[in-house]
């Protein structure tokens, strides 16, 4: 009796796994929503240490990150927030910032009680992957990113302030426990309702 109820419940357990296919693109949207939200997060740290008044040039020659461009449009968006106003050119404007980007990356990590996914040798036809069998599983995936912005005056060139490095973090955390329950803990998206076009 027992010889027959093991397999059985080795099947079972087998058979509640299942593999989500997330995207048919090169990153999967998490994955882009993870470092846009660290950066607007770095980006709104940033600003206000910056002076709050006069006409404001980004220098970003030397600021090199993923989505880069997005990161810079959440820097001009802080820096009209913060009450200053953008110069298209350096001659133009009272005040220089020096962005520069130290982290745009995603960190990942998982806690797996359970049964990990095994690569199986068969002779003669090559090999299989096992599904992941998990008891409790939470993998973790956060976003990083560190900008810097120095102020220094347009025509002087002297320091006028630093911002010091500032991080900003995202989070998408993904939970399994006993295969029967599944959860999600993000700051990525927001709430049902909340800043969604209809």
């Amino acid at each position: 009796m027992h010889r027959r109820i093991i397999p059985a419940l080795a099947l079972i357990l087998l058979a509640g796994c299942s593999t989500a296919r997330e995207t048919t693109t090169v990153r999967t949207a998490t994955e882009e929503l993870l470092v846009s939200s660290a950066a607007q997060r770095a980006a709104d740290a940033l600003v206000p240490g910056l002076p709050a008044q006069g006409s404001v040039y980004l220098d970003t020659t030397n600021f090199e990150a993923l989505d880069g461009k997005y990161a810079i449009a959440a820097v001009q968006d802080a820096v009209l927030r913060h009450g200053c106003r953008l110069a298209a050119k350096k001659d133009g404007a009272d005040i220089v910032v020096l962005l520069s980007s130290g982290a745009s990356a995603i960190n990942e990590s998982e806690t797996l009680v359970g049964i990990p996914s095994l690569t199986l040798p068969i002779p003669l036809t090559g090999a299989i992957t096992t599904p992941k069998v998990a008891f409790f599983d939470a993998e973790r995936k956060q976003g990083v990113a560190k900008f810097l912005a120095t102020a220094i005056d347009a025509k002087t060139g002297k320091l006028i302030v630093s911002s010091g490095p500032r991080i900003g973090l995202s989070r998408d955390t993904h939970y399994t426990l006993f295969l029967l329950a599944s959860w999600r803990r993000q700051d990525i998206m927001p709430k049902p309702g909340e800043n969604l076009a209809p």
